[in-house]
């Protein structure tokens, strides 16, 4: 980043446990104008079991997370939830 760049806060929005469904999420947020980051690997499982942490994290500028939360809502993925987690 160069120093004429200004300085963008991102804030986590969602997280999945696999990669691919982050990168669809990924996918639909960038085609509406949201820039996005993504980190992670896949979830760490405790003895063989269920994930207990969600692998990939998916984080949007605080200036976008409204936006962010409305199109979250009208993804399947997000029906049932009131809002995004922001952390």
């Amino acid at each position: 980043m160069s120093s004429h760049e200004p300085h963008v806060e991102f804030v986590r929005v969602c997280g999945f446990p696999n990669e691919l469904e982050a990168s669809i999420i990924v996918q639909m947020l960038n085609e509406e104008g949201v820039t996005t980051k993504m980190t992670g690997s896949s979830g760490t499982t405790v003895f063989g079991g269920l994930p207990f942490e969600e692998g990939y994290q998916i984080f949007v500028p605080h200036s976008q997370v409204e936006k962010t939360r409305q199109l979250l809502h009208k993804h399947p993925h997000f029906h049932e939830l009131d809002s995004a987690d922001e952390n």
